[in-house]
């Protein structure tokens, strides 16, 4: 037989060209005898540790006859998986060579483990594992609450209420990873065969048999689809609320595979991923359940999580709580070390608390929308709701500012903004600031969750207005949710963001829009970008369709920085470090904003015109005043 070089097919050895693609191919000796492919070696036994239910339904592998499945798939950027545990090559987890016919990737639409899994795309491919994205074909998606508790026919969520009716969406899917060789997964599958899930860990969800092809059979590991980014590429130091948070969530994650008498073996950054800002443990390829296992081996995995921390947050001065914390976590003295990752995690608790003490401060506001030089009518609306309490001279303001460009050339842009407006703005006191309130806010809500969901709903709003009215009404929204110091971003087309100090002025938000696009691929620079044709051109909005992706950022403001909310109409006239030049040189606010709009005006005016400035103004810290008092 004759392998084709370009598609892997087996011809016949007189065949001159590959029946599966055509490629010409190289011509046997005649006297040279047929090779056989050798099968790897048989599998070893199975491990212990690991559970593979079978799900076998053997068939033929394609014949060379048949039409090869198109997998050309994109695949995803590297550090979206997981990377070999430091210290460990990735040919340790290669022991050998599983080349072979039999382990060809599976196509889109392959259903396995009893029909329930759908590939949707092949991920990664090598001779020893294949990933692949699926769906779970037996469960519903709730784009209100993320939960997947609701099954394939359900009509409403069986988590929040929500109701189906709407177009399903798609949920974003688990990671399979496939292999001939079942040790290679052996490690990971006994946290799929234990039940441990947690909202710490990048979840194993499940570990199978199936035989798709041939003879041999394969094994399958089920997990999240983690789609976040390792802690080795954040920039030092970060900031230490932050990374107190994220110790929180991972301690207690540790925290539960101790109990469950479980080690990870490999606590380091490289095998902890951010997913939706939140911490995560990944990378079980070591993960062991020993018996008898002694106290200091779990006390170790403390201080390598410990440590994993403090880098983050080296290069500063860490407040006393956070200070006194690694002073014990690290101490040379192993006695006073925490004994286990409870104890760490209730003392980061004790420390969130401590930095999160109020804030007295106050928002100091200036606001203008303008039709500019050229329109007659002003398509833009803009938004300012406050709600601050003074208890106790202690002042924690929350705000919510946004600003909405109705869509140039699209029937009623005027009323898709308004619309946005309104909604967004009785979503957020409804759910936000009502709660506060009548103090029935929870302890520490989801701002960010929250701020999203209300511009979901500002979507679905113009999207039915516009589907009753016929017309193509559509805006970009920019909103900021403060809650004293921080500010949680959503963003929606190309109104922008733009946080700046005396130092610089930094653009939060990304556009979504086609010039932008083509900065990114360095086809245009950004000066090139101010007068392209197609600058106004924009590819994601409020109203277009009736689910949109809401891009959310966070940031915490500090003295002598102002937060910017802006439309194209200011920021497509007035040059970046003109904005950050008036607002140094203003006395207020107001006076910025008044003129940054005289400054677009003067530059052509093409555009209706709207800017909000926000300028945090603090009192002082209650910590600080209880240190000054003792």
């Amino acid at each position: 037989m004759i392998t084709c070089p370009k598609c892997g097919r087996q011809n016949r050895d007189e065949a001159r060209f590959c029946k599966a693609c055509g490629e010409l191919l190289a011509q046997a000796s005649p006297s040279a005898p047929a090779v056989e492919v050798p099968d790897t070696e048989p599998l070893r036994e199975r491990s212990a540790a690991a559970s593979w239910p079978r799900q076998s339904v053997a068939r033929p592998h394609p014949s060379a006859g048949e039409q090869a499945p198109d997998l050309k798939t994109k695949p995803l950027a590297p550090e979206e998986f997981e990377p070999p545990p430091a210290g460990q090559r990735a040919s340790d987890l290669e022991t050998k060579s599983l080349s072979s016919p039999e382990f060809a990737p599976l196509p889109p639409g392959e259903l396995l483990a009893g029909r329930r899994y759908e590939v949707v795309s092949l991920v990664s491919e090598s001779p020893n594992l294949n990933a692949y994205l699926v769906r779970d074909r037996q469960q519903r998606y709730c784009p209100r609450c993320h939960s997947t508790a609701s099954k394939a026919g359900d009509e409403f969520c069986n988590e929040c209420g929500a109701s189906f009716a709407s177009e399903p969406v798609e949920h974003p899917g688990y990671l399979l990873r496939e292999t001939l060789d079942q040790e290679m997964l052996a490690r990971q599958a006994l946290i799929a065969k234990l039940g441990l899930r947690h909202e710490g860990m990048v979840n194993i969800h499940q570990a199978f048999e199936y035989q798709p092809y041939g003879s041999r059979p394969r094994f399958y590991l089920l997990s999240d689809a983690d789609e976040g980014v390792g802690l080795t590429t954040l920039p030092r130091p970060q900031a230490e609320e932050k990374v107190l948070t994220w110790g929180k969530q991972l301690a207690e994650a540790l925290a539960y595979l101790h109990h469950n008498g479980v080690l990870h073996r490999r606590i380091r950054a490289e095998n902890i991923r951010l997913v939706d800002a939140k911490a995560k443990l990944t990378n079980f390829n070591l993960a062991d359940k020993p018996k008898g296992a002694p106290r200091e081996w779990f006390a170790g995995e403390v201080e390598e999580l410990a440590r994993v921390l403090y880098d983050l947050l080296a290069g500063q001065k860490l407040s006393p709580a956070v200070a006194a914390i690694f002073d014990k976590a690290l101490s040379p003295d192993k006695d006073k070390r925490y004994p286990a990752a409870e104890a760490l995690a209730a003392d980061l608790t004790a420390a969130l608390q401590v930095l999160r003490r109020p804030v007295s401060a106050t928002f100091l506001v200036g606001r203008r929308s303008d039709p500019g030089q050229v329109r007659e009518l002003n398509e833009d609306s803009l938004l300012t709701l406050e709600l601050e309490w003074v208890l106790q001279s202690v002042s924690e303001p929350t705000g919510l500012y946004a600003v909405a460009d109705g869509m140039g050339g699209h029937s009623a842009g005027e009323v898709a903004s308004a619309l946005a407006i309104r909604t967004l703005g009785h979503a957020v006191w409804s759910k936000i600031m009502l709660p506060v309130a009548e103090e029935k806010a929870q302890a520490e809500p989801d701002y960010g969750a929250l701020l999203k969901e209300a511009c979901l709903e500002a979507n679905r709003a113009v999207h039915e207005r516009a589907r009753q009215t016929r017309s193509d009404m559509g805006t970009t929204l920019v909103a900021a949710l403060m809650i004293g110091s921080k500010a949680y971003i959503a963003n929606v087309g190309d109104s922008r963001a733009y946080r700046v100090n005396p130092q610089e002025i930094r653009q939060i938000t990304t556009d979504h829009s086609l010039v932008e696009r083509l900065i990114a691929t360095e086809q245009i620079t950004r000066e090139e970008a101010r007068t392209h044709p197609q600058a106004s051109v924009i590819y994601r909005t409020i109203g277009d369709k009736s689910q949109v992706e809401v891009d959310i950022f966070e940031q915490i403001l500090g003295r002598d920085e102002w937060l910017v909310l802006c439309s194209d109409g200011l920021h497509g006239m007035v040059e970046d470090a003109r904005i950050q030049q008036v607002l140094m040189t203003s006395l207020h606010p107001q006076g910025a904003c008044e003129e940054l709009v005289r400054l677009a005006n003067l530059a052509g005016g093409v555009d209706n015109i709207t800017v909000i400035v926000v300028q945090l103004q603090e009192v002082g810290r209650a910590e600080q005043r209880k240190e000054a008092a003792r």
